[in-house]
């Protein structure tokens, strides 16, 4: 509810929409500024105003049918600008312009109301079983009836219209625990209080998606005096998903080691010989320094010629790759034609 505090105007408007839409309930209540409103903690089809002449009630918020009373016992028809609730002693407070604080007691209710214990929840999806090739999470959320019901109160739950999340694809539900053969109502049992539990499957779909939402809202049927209570009369589950797309593939080039001498002996290109071999060790520190992180692939290698004194052509030039904890290579010579420690190319990463 919102409200608007002049002459002239509708004063109360009520939207059950979430604000897409808005109703005049100001019905037949005087032409007075309206300068607070709040919902009767016992019901929200009732609510208490404050206004220019004291504190207004209503136990059927109806639109322009609305009936509004005045609820002055013990206080003055002042104006009062604001309301306040404590639920722990079920206190309410008036606060008057320039007569001070007036609180009273609201009774305690008597009536079966039925609710959900909670209006929210979350959860991120989440394989704890399988079934089949499905993977998922199972939860659970209570109903409540606040006192025993007048004859059988049978509820119906159902999945309120604008979810984004898609029923058998992103989560079910059921009232007997049964997802096999699902149920979908229960029964608040004739002087009886028990709770009744709801079962959610969150499904854990591996697809990349956004946050999803399902919100479950539910009807009373039977011969009883059981009704929807206060607060919470709908119950909004957000799903929220675990999944990120594949990194895109990508290619750096890394100056790795540091150049300090120009090598003529220990070079595998010595045009004097039909054949010439190297090894080189280069650490993982080096490795490291130059940006090279663990399980990326090196697909090239690059070798800098500073002379090339022969006119022919060099071939059979091979790289073989291997990682060592050797630390020096003066013992090793013979081993291979050019050693590169870490695994490189032979099994594709660090």
């Amino acid at each position: 509810m919102v409200t608007y505090s002049n002459y002239g105007v509708n004063s109360i408007w009520e939207t059950t929409n979430g604000g897409t839409s808005w109703t005049s309930v100001e019905g037949n209540l005087p032409d007075m500024p309206v300068r607070w409103a709040m919902f009767d903690p016992r019901n929200s089809d009732w609510a208490i105003i404050a206004t220019e002449v004291g504190v207004w009630s209503t136990d059927n918020l109806n639109g322009g049918s609305t009936d509004w009373d005045p609820t002055n016992s013990g206080l003055a028809n002042v104006r009062v600008d604001m309301l306040q609730y404590r639920a722990s002693d079920r206190t309410i407070a008036a606060a008057t312009h320039g007569r001070g604080l007036f609180t009273a007691l609201i009774p305690v209710s008597t009536t079966p109301d039925i609710s959900f214990a909670s209006s929210t929840s979350a959860a991120t999806e989440l394989t704890t079983s399988t079934s089949g090739c499905r993977s998922y999470t199972d939860y659970s959320i209570n109903m409540l009836i606040a006192n025993a019901p007048t004859g059988d109160a049978t509820v119906t739950v159902a999945i309120q219209l604008g979810a984004t999340a898609t029923q058998g694809v992103d989560y079910d539900f059921t009232t007997n625990g049964n997802f096999a053969s699902p149920s979908n109502s229960f029964v608040f049992a004739n002087g009886l209080t028990a709770s009744k539990t709801i079962n959610l499957r969150i499904y854990d779909d591996l697809e990349i998606e956004p946050a999803q939402v399902f919100t479950l809202n539910y009807s009373i049927s039977g011969t009883t005096n059981a009704q929807a209570g206060s607060s919470n009369q709908t119950f909004t589950f957000t799903i929220n998903d675990n999944d990120s797309a594949p990194t895109a593939a990508s290619s750096t080039n890394y100056t790795v080691a540091t150049y300090d001498i120009n090598s003529s002996a220990t070079s595998p290109f010595q045009g004097g010989n039909k054949k010439a071999r190297a090894q080189f060790i280069i650490t993982a520190s080096e490795l490291n320094a130059a940006g090279l992180v663990g399980n990326r692939q090196i697909t090239a290698l690059d070798w800098n010629i500073i002379t090339k004194a022969s006119t022919s052509a060099y071939t059979g030039f091979t790289i073989s790759m291997a990682n060592t904890g050797t630390l020096n290579l003066n013992s090793h010579l013979h081993r291979c034609i050019l050693i590169i420690i870490l695994c490189l190319l032979r099994v594709g990463k660090l």
